[in-house]
């Protein structure tokens, strides 16, 4: 007998590297997505080897949180009771799954003894607040560099205006005073913009949770 994990409705979960793969029932989808925030949170998976990882733990952990509710309950999603043969087959699938589980997370440094290597030894925690430090630098060294760049050619748009009369002003497409308002907020601000937007995507968005 082939255990049913839901026919009514099709549902599907998006994995880290961004594939949708179909699971058999909307509890399997809540926990799923609750469990890979919870991961992003926790961890950082900067490696795409890494988010590979990843993504087939929490399809082995899926299957496992699926075979717990059928032996808890003894029935499927559809509320068939399941036979004894199929529940044992469960019960012996559990146990490779466990020891694949463990091994990831082991790979992936998620275990306690991973955490407590990171965290025993002052060394590398200040030398990963340096690294932080240092990139957040960086950032702040791009952002006074692009507003310096912005600020110069606005200094030479306003300038540019001042000198030039009303024929000439169209011309150059600075008709108004206005014009240069519209040049600050489409050209100069999205500039400025745009180095904090590549830092919080980039650096900042691998930090959450690593210390």
């Amino acid at each position: 007998m082939t255990v049913s994990i839901g026919t009514e409705e099709r549902v599907y979960v998006t994995q880290l590297n961004g594939h949708r793969v179909e699971v058999g029932h909307a509890d399997e989808k809540l926990w799923y997505d609750e469990m890979l925030t919870n991961y992003q949170h926790d961890f950082a998976f900067e490696m795409s080897s890494d988010r590979n990882d990843l993504d087939r733990l929490l399809m082995l952990e899926l299957q496992a949180f699926r075979f717990n509710r059928f032996l808890s309950s003894g029935r499927d999603y559809e509320d068939m009771q399941i036979p004894d043969g199929q529940l044992d087959a469960f019960r012996s699938a559990m146990k490779g799954l466990g020891a694949e589980i463990s091994r990831l997370k082991a790979d992936l440094g998620m275990g306690k003894a991973a955490r407590d290597k990171i965290k025993e030894t002052a060394g590398g925690y200040i030398t990963e607040l340096q690294r932080r430090a240092r990139e957040h630098g960086i950032r702040r060294n791009k952002q006074v560099t692009e507003i310096i760049c912005q600020m110069q050619a606005l200094r030479s748009l306003i300038g540019t205006y001042d000198r030039s009369n009303a024929l000439e002003r169209e011309k150059i497409g600075l008709t108004s005073e206005a014009d240069i308002v519209e040049w600050i907020r489409v050209e100069m601000i999205p500039a400025f913009d745009a180095v904090d937007a590549e830092y919080r995507q980039t650096s900042q968005k691998f930090w959450v949770g690593r210390l």
